[in-house]
């Protein structure tokens, strides 16, 4: 029997996903930590290291704060944000 093989990044790919689906759906309120990553690991059915990837990721494009030793907050203001030399307006 030949099985498809599963990635890594496919494993990753999910668990931001369904973090991402679950933000966008309200499930944490602004400025809300997160679970742990052992409670969303569970959650989701993936290790500790493919939340940890996921939530890497949330944090570098800005739907995620996170603070060194502390568990991930929602910080949505910062997916509103515009990159630095983008018009907000006329001038």
């Amino acid at each position: 029997m030949q099985l498809a093989r599963i990635s890594k990044g496919s494993l990753v790919e999910t668990a931001i996903e369904s973090l991402r689906q679950a933000i966008e759906k309200g499930h944490w309120a602004i400025g809300e930590r997160l679970p742990v990553e052992a409670q969303l690991s569970e959650s989701l059915g993936v290790s500790r290291n493919t939340v940890r990837e996921a939530v890497r990721v949330l944090v570098h494009v800005g739907m995620l704060g996170h603070v060194r030793g502390m568990a991930p907050t929602f910080e949505p203001q910062r997916m509103q944000e515009k990159p630095c030399g983008e018009s907000t307006g006329p001038s």
